[in-house]
């Protein structure tokens, strides 16, 4: 397979009939090197690239400003593209760098630029062995939910918090979130049923983590539970007022009902 991505192969891993339309590509496994050919793909929304032999981020994917997921796992990368650039994939919510050779973890402050950011895979790099590699993180990337396999825990947010060795505590076996790995790319090319994979992964991936987040953070479930019965006692205020209300314009159609009929009986007399 070629080192350089060229139409032929770009179109038979996607279901569209041109690049210009292709909202999801499956490149995996493919021994590329370079993929510029993807800056002709501009409503690109997920994009696979695990398992080749990238040097970099190619400057193409920072063209697709419409990317939810990104998954770059499994190449060579050693170094982030500078903050500016990231700021191109705003809508960007899952990104997979995992087993690649990033060592430096400061340079992952440009990671704050992708601002709905709430997946991010950095284990099996170099930088992942640094003792503040999660705290720095998760304290960094403020929009994050989860750390490479395991969900953020309060314990890493609050300062001093601590929620005993149960399951809320940090790296527990609730905090597991797998990688989603969708299936092998079909070997005769790309479909439509192969694109609704690819979307319904991404999909289920986002749903179940914003699910898992709230159930694994005691904060969040607290808040939930505040929100609850404030919501309840408004509900009742409102019930309680709105019966107020019935009782006074009853009174004041009974009155008014009064005084109709008593100037009634005077007219008669």
């Amino acid at each position: 397979m070629s080192a350089t991505l060229d139409t032929f192969t770009a179109l038979r891993c996607t279901s569209a009939a041109d690049l210009t339309e292709a909202r999801t590509i499956d490149l995996r496994s493919l021994s590329l090197q370079d993929a510029e050919l993807l800056s002709a793909c501009p409503a690109l929304r997920i994009l696979h690239l695990g398992s080749n032999r990238l040097p970099r981020i190619p400057a193409s994917v920072l063209q697709c400003g419409r990317l939810v997921k990104l998954d770059l796992s499994s190449n060579t990368i050693v170094a982030l593209p500078n903050p500016q650039r990231l700021q191109a994939l705003g809508s960007l919510r899952v990104l997979y760098l995992h087993d690649n050779q990033l060592s430096s973890l400061k340079a992952c402050r440009a990671l704050t630029e992708l601002p709905v950011l709430a997946r991010l895979t950095l284990h099996d790099n170099p930088l992942a062995s640094h003792v503040s590699y999660r705290h720095f993180l998760v304290n960094t990337i403020a929009t994050l939910k989860c750390l490479d396999e395991h969900l953020v825990s309060d314990e890493e947010l609050i300062e001093g918090a601590k929620f005993g060795e149960g399951r809320f505590s940090t790296l527990s076996t609730a905090a597991f979130f797998a990688v989603f790995e969708p299936p092998p790319r079909a070997a005769e090319g790309a479909t439509a049923d192969c694109e609704a994979t690819l979307s319904q992964s991404y999909l289920g991936e986002l749903s179940r983590l914003s699910t898992a987040h709230k159930h694994f953070s005691p904060v969040l479930r607290m808040q939930a539970g505040a929100r609850a019965r404030i919501g309840r006692v408004a509900s009742f205020n409102l019930k309680e007022k709105g019966e107020s209300a019935k009782m006074r314009r009853d009174s004041e159609i009974g009155r008014v009902a009064v005084r109709i009929s008593s100037s009634r009986h005077i007219s008669r007399g």
